[in-house]
């Protein structure tokens, strides 16, 4: 089903951005001799007036053939493309580009008109109620009844957890049957794999302590309930449960907003003394804070006072890794008709713009990994699939976001693109002549050549970004694995806990925020701890 939508996804771009380029060669009196779906052998034609459309055999890609397109073909016509002034045909290649942004505009647009989108004031939808919870929090026996009702339910149940050789892993494989794209899946596997340590080695103080700051993890169970009440109404009927003690598990697991006891429909005003108008604001100020957020907002046109004390993680986006705090709030929707709607859809394609740009802008000055930040169909196959499981908004917004990379990319000043077509207009503009038809095509084979040998590598990265991941490791390749002593499996899963992603230096940091007397000793654990891995088949 990824397939269909992905394939689908990149015909409507393609035929939006092709239909462009068509109806403003249309418009300025261009003959369009070919408009095809894909590329390849045709399956299927229709002549038109002028036109014959076409859908060929491989579905990703499309293109429009212009009259007198090709400058040496040219007879002089006036429907022929290199018949027109610059200015005419630099409109005709920049309308292509221009039709991607119009499609992301039109889908935010539609979205928020039938959807609504998040209310520009700081005031509360939704309230995330309830965390993840230990297992060994809940006895063995009622665990088993609440993963038979529903009411539970375990994340990453049945992982087997295995520790790697830290000395020479790569010379070890050498000694081995694989081949190296095996081994270079193995090692993308390592360099994931979790720092894991024996739960025997910290004191019960220090495990407590590091489980609450949530520097550490072990297997954990999400709720399925939306209340206590609910909670208790389920169990009633269930004999020899230990009900009081749910209670107070799920009480103790409550997210911070819903803890301090934020509800739907409150306007926060103020974050810490700081008066708030909007709610991008309002995030900023509560990303930052580290410690106990004082928040003032307005109930039933009443002003109340709460202290919330928020979760830390580490976010990663553009800008890189940062730890951020979150409390668990999201911003109310509002329906306000098609013209704010409209409007809405303009600051949301403006900022989703701005922000893909400024994503290219880190790639070229290489502060962002390249091969961390590029995607090619298989990488978006992968990521749509994930996508579509959220339903119909989800795809449609990430469409978008496609449709606008589409958009910015193809006016990149790269021969082939339309960016570099733009370009030879605007130096035909300004020296009143046309590059040589010697000069040009030299710089478009060599463009051709970079982008062939870009998407052969984008193509391969994805292969192990995606594929290494849902391949992950046989036990067939576990057993060679073991026999040559490059891994050690963990028989007793339920005393091991594993490190949440964190640098030696910010845990130093964090101990040190929260007091830890035995710093050293726990930096001493955290180095001394072996890479592990439960991406077992």
């Amino acid at each position: 089903m990824s397939i269909i939508i992905t394939i689908a996804i990149f015909s409507i771009l393609v035929i939006v951005h092709e239909f462009g380029h068509y109806i403003s060669a249309k418009h300025a009196g261009v003959r369009v001799e070919k408009f095809g779906i894909g590329f390849g052998p045709a399956l299927f034609k229709i002549k038109g007036k002028e036109t014959e459309f076409s859908i060929c055999l491989f579905p990703l890609g499309g293109f429009v053939k212009l009259a007198g397109d090709v400058r040496e073909d040219c007879k002089g016509y006036k429907f022929e493309f290199f018949s027109q002034p610059v200015g005419v045909r630099a409109r005709i290649v920049f309308w292509g580009p221009l039709f991607n942004f119009l499609l992301a505009f039109i889908i935010y647009w539609m979205i928020f008109y039938f959807s609504g989108f998040p209310a520009p004031k700081p005031l509360i939808g939704d309230v995330v109620k309830y965390d993840i919870v230990a297992k060994d929090k809940i006895k063995a026996k009622d665990l088993l009844i609440l993963k038979e009702k529903g009411i539970v339910e375990e994340i990453g149940s049945g992982q087997k957890y295995i520790t790697w050789t830290p000395q020479d892993l790569e010379d070890k494989f050498k000694n081995t049957s694989f081949k190296d794209n095996e081994v270079k899946s193995f090692m993308n596997v390592w360099k994931d794999s979790f720092k894991i340590t024996n739960k025997r080695i910290f004191k019960d103080e220090q495990l407590k302590k590091l489980l609450e700051m949530d520097l550490l993890g072990e297997k954990v169970v999400a709720w399925n309930v939306s209340s206590e009440e609910e909670l208790k109404n389920k169990l009633l009927d269930i004999e020899d449960i230990d009900i009081d003690s749910l209670i107070k598990v799920l009480y103790g697991s409550r997210y911070p907003a819903y803890k301090a006891g934020i509800k739907e429909g409150d306007l926060i005003t103020k974050i810490n003394g700081v008066k708030v108008e909007n709610w991008h604001d309002m995030s900023e100020l509560i990303q930052i804070s580290k410690d106990v957020i004082n928040i003032e907002l307005i109930r039933d046109e009443e002003k109340i006072y709460l202290d919330v004390k928020p979760l830390r993680v580490v976010l990663k986006d553009i800008d890189g890794e940062r730890e951020i705090s979150l409390i668990g709030i999201k911003s109310m929707t509002t329906k306000s008709g098609f013209i704010n709607a409209f409007v809405e859809a303009g600051k949301k394609t403006y900022g989703l713009s701005a922000t893909i740009l400024k994503g290219l802008k880190l790639l070229i000055l290489k502060k962002v990994p390249f091969k961390d930040a590029v995607t090619g169909p298989i990488g978006i196959g992968v990521i749509t699939g994930k996508i579509a499981k959220g339903g119909i908004l989800p795809v449609l917004n990430f469409m978008a976001m496609l449709s606008l990379s589409l958009g910015i990319i193809n006016l990149f000043p790269f021969p082939v693109l339309d960016g570099g077509h733009l370009i030879f207009m605007l130096i035909e503009k300004v020296k009143r002549s046309p590059i040589s038809h010697k000069v040009e095509n030299l710089l478009t084979q060599i463009a051709i050549a970079a982008l062939i040998t870009l998407m052969l590598f984008v193509s391969y990265n994805d292969i192990l970004r995606f594929g290494v991941k849902k391949i992950k490791i046989t036990p067939e390749q576990l057993s060679v694995l073991k026999d040559k002593g490059i891994v050690k499996e963990i028989k007793d899963n339920e005393n091991y806990v594993f490190w949440r992603n964190i640098t030696e230096i910010e845990l130093n940091d964090k101990l040190v925020e929260n007091g830890f007397t035995d710093r050293v000793e726990i930096l001493s654990i955290w180095q001394n701890s072996v890479k592990g891995t439960d991406r077992i088949k």
